[in-house]
């Protein structure tokens, strides 16, 4: 919403003079800057690419340019407050972790085997198949993964053993899931 009024709010006004108006001494630079947070398509992608240009950094840029375009201080603070928040979210979603669980007791297998069998145990996924989705759409995207990972490995891991179950960590919880993808416990 911020980025479409910034937006709007140019059309009327020489970006050169906003520019100036927010003190650049290189206005090639701080053109480059406000193109920059125009294509941007959401603001909270323009806070988390942490943009400095040695005269602002990302969030102080987007102040200074909405003070000087007259847009309600306090419009731009709850709008960078929601964007920051839904970085956290990003971040959050970045921690999530699904891996198989086996009955792994260690003997004398070397721990550097150890380490690089690992990523057999944990299934990876992109974020993006999980951003702005609800816990059962989570869960229902989850469990064909488990499924797929299950079948690939014909549940069993080398060094690892059989696939007993599945545990995901998603955004500070924890959920078990049968080899079918079915939630056990949460």
């Amino acid at each position: 919403m911020l980025l479409q009024i910034i937006k709007d709010k140019l059309n009327n006004k020489d970006p050169q003079q906003i520019i100036k108006l927010m003190g650049y001494k290189n206005p090639n630079k701080g053109l480059a800057t406000l193109q920059k947070l125009l294509t941007c398509k959401k603001l909270s992608a323009w806070l988390q690419s942490g943009h400095y240009d040695f005269e602002y950094e990302s969030v102080g840029f987007v102040k200074k340019l909405c003070e000087l375009l007259e847009i309600d201080g306090s419009l731009v603070d709850k709008e960078i407050e929601l964007a920051t928040d839904y970085n956290k979210y990003l971040q959050k979603l970045k921690e999530c972790t699904l891996s198989a669980n086996t009955n792994f007791k260690r003997n004398n297998e070397p721990i550097m085997v150890l380490v690089v069998l690992q990523s057999t145990k944990c299934i990876k996924f992109d974020i993006n198949e999980l951003v702005d989705k609800s816990l059962l759409e989570t869960l229902q995207r989850v469990s064909e993964m488990i499924i797929e990972h299950y079948e690939a490995h014909s549940g069993k891991l080398a060094v690892w053993g059989e696939i007993k179950s599945y545990t995901l960590h998603y955004l500070g919880k924890r959920y078990h899931c049968d080899l079918a993808g079915k939630l056990i416990t949460s």
